[in-house]
């Protein structure tokens, strides 16, 4: 079996989906988007967290992988809180709690076992509510990301968080839309020739003289 990305897997996955089906079912009303935005808005949140969801209000339009991370496991549940119906946020809880349980740098079987009990309940209840049409592939799969967890270690060690933020990395570089990857390779090969070389030792004393002649030169203006 191929490894499992959680990051598609659960966030650009189920996450997503969820959101869709509320809203086609009109459980989670366009207008109430805006109440859950005001909710998020509102959190003083650590540095440490990363990316804040911000287009909550536009159905979470052009969210990126680590703003689904953000809002499934820190504000969904208390943005959502009276929101939502009690038995739909239920069912929602059960998938948070299984996406918070792996989604450390550390895990124990203890912590896999949970989350294996916590996504079976949410896939089965997930199916009661509406109905096996709409449960997908990804929904199988999360109950098998157990298994890449005990042979892989952590989804630190394998989910593709960092190729994404390298993706927009590359999306942001400038150019002419003409030949982009060779001008991508180009500007690799340049910025890896500019950190391979070695500069002289008096390096740092050359622009510590330069800079502190420049800064006598700008306090002698009045």
């Amino acid at each position: 079996m191929s490894i499992i990305d959680p990051m598609h897997n659960f966030y650009q996955g189920t996450a997503k989906k969820l959101i869709k089906i509320w809203l086609e079912l009109k459980i989670l009303l366009p207008e109430e988007l805006k109440t859950v935005q005001q909710r998020v808005d509102s959190v003083n949140a650590a540095s440490n967290i990363g990316a804040i969801p911000r287009k909550i209000s536009s159905s979470f339009g052009g969210f990126t992988a680590e703003q689904w991370k953000n809002s499934t496991n820190v504000f969904s549940i208390f943005s959502l809180k009276d929101v939502l119906p009690n038995i739909d946020l239920d069912i929602w809880r059960k998938f948070v709690l299984a996406s918070h349980t792996i989604a450390c740098k550390y895990v124990t079987e203890a912590d896999i076992r949970q989350y294996e009990d916590s996504i079976l309940q949410f896939c089965k209840e997930f199916e009661a509510k509406y109905g096996k049409e709409r449960v997908t592939p990804n929904m199988h799969l999360h109950y098998h990301l157990s298994d890449c967890i005990r042979d892989y270690g952590p989804v630190y060690s394998f989910w593709l968080f960092s190729f994404e933020r390298y993706n927009g990395h590359l999306g942001s570089l400038p150019k002419n839309n003409r030949s982009v990857e060779l001008q991508m390779m180009r500007r690799f090969t340049r910025d890896s020739f500019v950190k391979s070389v070695k500069l002289p030792e008096n390096t740092k004393a050359l622009y510590l003289s330069t800079f502190n002649r420049w800064i006598l030169l700008e306090q002698s203006f009045p």
